[in-house]
């Protein structure tokens, strides 16, 4: 019983000087000077190199100055593999279709009657004779080139070699008719070249010498005569 009671003495006698106690505390307190803490400074972000050592990265950095030699812009990254963009595939020009045929050779000396096509592509080439557009035009003053094939395609020019002077060339459409007279032949090399230019009105007829070859070339060379 004597425990108990000496038990209860302490906890009242404590419970009276806690205030006491309590009041001398905050007295001390407020006594003490009042120091004020700075904000601290900003910290940049720190990342780890490819190497393990940390890098510090600038809060903002300045690009005010490109030319700073301590600036340093992104660059694209070397080890990204990017998709090739495919380059777009070019479309083949549509193959032109051969030129109709406007005016009609006639050789009475060999039997030949044949369209002559516009532009001696090889196109129409294989059609018959055709007129080089380069040359002069029929009827006109310089020298108007027909060229055939000798030994395919129909050969329409396979026996332009018997042709003699004075032998009769009609180049004639719907309209008129334009006459030539054989005046005589010339063999040249194959890469042989005219600038179409003469005095008269001249028509040529080219093919390949000798047959079965494309070594040269044989020219019959025709004056304009006459033409209604």
């Amino acid at each position: 019983m004597k425990r108990i009671g000496w038990l209860i003495t302490v906890v009242l006698g404590l419970s009276l000087f806690y205030p006491w106690a309590t009041h001398l505390v905050n007295r001390w307190i407020q006594l003490q000077p009042v120091q004020l803490v700075e904000e601290p400074t900003p910290v940049s972000p720190t990342v780890l190199s490819p190497s393990g050592t940390v890098e510090n990265i600038p809060v903002k950095p300045d690009i005010e100055n490109p030319s700073d030699p301590n600036v340093i812009f992104p660059q694209p990254r070397k080890d990204v593999k990017r998709p090739s963009i495919p380059k777009p595939k070019s479309i083949p020009p549509k193959p032109q279709p051969p030129s109709a045929a406007t005016y009609v050779l006639e050789i009475p000396a060999l039997g030949i009657k044949r369209a002559v096509y516009e532009g001696a592509s090889p196109a129409n080439l294989r059609r018959g004779p055709s007129h080089m557009l380069e040359s002069a035009p029929y009827g006109e003053t310089g020298i108007c080139l027909i060229a055939g094939h000798r030994t395919t395609y129909g050969a329409p020019f396979r026996y332009v070699d018997r042709l003699a002077p004075g032998d009769l060339i009609l180049i004639r459409n719907q309209k008129i008719t334009y006459e030539y007279i054989v005046q005589d032949q010339r063999v040249v090399d194959a890469n042989y070249k005219t600038d179409f230019q003469s005095e008269t009105q001249e028509l040529h007829l080219s093919t390949c010498h000798p047959p079965h070859s494309a070594k040269k070339r044989l020219l019959i060379r025709c004056r304009l005569r006459q033409s209604f």
